[in-house]
């Protein structure tokens, strides 16, 4: 048996999507030696890849920048390397498909569906649909009820962490707020509107409780300075680190070393920092949205978007030692439950061996 599956090896997607095949597929080419693997990426493969026999890495260009390059990959490129490989099964990474093929296709559909989505082609013709969580499925199912049976929910996995150590807290702090506690707010996929809002949640959260606590901002280097601006005539700014273009490994600590983390993703999707948080016991403030509610349950503490509902939050969890701990809690539990070990399973048994689970 031979599987294509497709990798975003350029780290270009910040939710997570992104490791979701990398994660599953090489557990399961661990379990299954006897089956062949072929990774396809559009960018070289970091030399961070794992290196297992029965997994084969493939660069094939052009890379996925527009419109037009999707095309020519997906529906030319693509259906040389199925056909090459006598493939059984190919795994997108994304919500595309070749439409040429009979080899069955999965795709990854990440987000809501509208009635006039682009993407309904793709889902007619892939065999099989993974959505993380059941309101996307629904969502899908009630606008396309062609594709109800393809639909498989997939909750991606929150690697475990040790929670970061008070010597690594003690020395992010020491670094970076001037010993002091304060709340990571991940700016990477948001707008400026939103970052406005979160400034003036802390303005309350300030005013009210007259905490030493700082703000910081987690920022693109490419945004770095409209934020600059932005904080420049900020009542607070003083309590407010900037923090732009830190290493994988430096922004966990980051997150592993806070307070609490703040979210305001920019449309629905779930940032693979929220799971950082999780896996750290960090507990995590998110806007208030069915679909979120559908991938965290209790473990999160859930605001409007607007300033008041976001600083109550935060009051809540500087407050409430209690409350903080529940937070804590929920999160170690479903970081407990949804292991990649689970999700692997879960995409072999219900699409390879097509068992119902």
């Amino acid at each position: 048996m031979t599987i294509v599956v497709q990798i975003d090896s350029s780290n270009a997607a910040n939710d997570i999507r992104r490791d979701f095949n990398e994660r599953c597929f090489i557990l399961l080419a661990k379990k299954n030696p006897s089956v062949s693997f072929v990774f396809v990426s559009d960018t070289p493969f970091l030399k961070s890849f794992e290196a297992i026999q029965n997994i084969t890495y493939l660069t094939i260009g052009p890379r996925l920048r527009n419109s037009l390059f999707n095309h020519y990959w997906y529906q030319h490129k693509l259906s040389k390397i199925l056909k090459k490989l006598n493939a059984n099964y190919f795994f997108s990474s994304t919500n595309h498909c070749n439409h040429k093929t009979n080899t069955a296709q999965a795709i990854y559909l990440e987000t809501l569906l509208s009635s006039r989505d682009n993407k309904k082609k793709n889902l007619l013709k892939a065999s099989h649909i993974i959505v993380p969580n059941d309101y996307i499925k629904l969502n899908a199912s009630l606008l396309m009820p062609a594709i109800t049976e393809k639909l498989l929910v997939c909750y991606s996995g929150i690697e475990k962490k040790v929670a970061a150590a008070i010597e690594i807290k003690e020395n992010i702090k020491k670094t970076y707020t001037g010993d002091k506690d304060f709340f990571f707010f991940d700016f990477e996929d948001t707008t400026d509107k939103k970052l406005l809002l979160v400034l003036k949640a802390f303005s309350l959260f300030k005013k009210w409780q007259q905490s030493k606590m700082k703000l910081l901002l987690a920022v693109d280097s490419i945004k770095i300075q409209s934020v600059e601006t932005i904080c420049s005539n900020y009542k607070y700014k003083e309590d407010v680190v900037i923090v732009s273009s830190q290493s994988k490994e430096t922004l966990d600590f980051l997150i592993g070393s806070a307070y609490a983390s703040i979210f305001m993703p920019n449309q629905h999707k779930i940032p693979l920092n929220v799971h950082t948080a999780l896996s750290y016991e960090v507990p995590v403030i998110l806007p208030e949205t069915a679909f979120y509610r559908a991938n965290f349950g209790e473990a999160i503490l859930y605001s409007e978007e607007n300033e008041t509902s976001i600083s109550n939050g935060m009051i809540l969890l500087y407050k409430d030692e209690r409350a903080r701990n529940q937070f804590i809690q929920k999160g170690k539990e479903l970081s407990a439950d949804r292991t990649w070990e689970n999700c692997a399973h879960s995409v072999w048994e219900s699409i390879i061996n097509k068992k119902k689970i």
